[in-house]
């Protein structure tokens, strides 16, 4: 598999994923869906969210390195755990 269509592939898991959680799926009942690991779904979900990131951090939006980092910490954390941070 290329190094593109792996990108790809993790693209469309990641879809998958925000939509059944979203849906209020386990990430036991997503990763079960996927055939894959529940660590594993959500290091797929952890991996693509930070190419996201970086990404739009590249494109130079006027926020510091540290409010991005909490930002990007932030976001995963909540997805990860299920529920909003304080």
């Amino acid at each position: 598999m290329t190094a593109a269509s792996e990108v790809a592939l993790e693209d469309l898991r990641h879809g998958t994923i925000l939509a059944a959680r979203a849906a209020g799926a386990s990430w036991a009942d997503v990763a079960s869906a996927l055939g894959i690991a529940t660590d594993e779904a959500q290091k797929v979900y952890t991996r693509v969210a930070w190419r996201r990131l970086d990404a739009a951090a590249n494109l130079n939006l006027d926020v510091s390195d540290a409010e991005a980092n909490d930002l990007a910490v932030r976001v995963i954390s909540e997805e990860r755990l299920g529920l909003p941070l304080p």
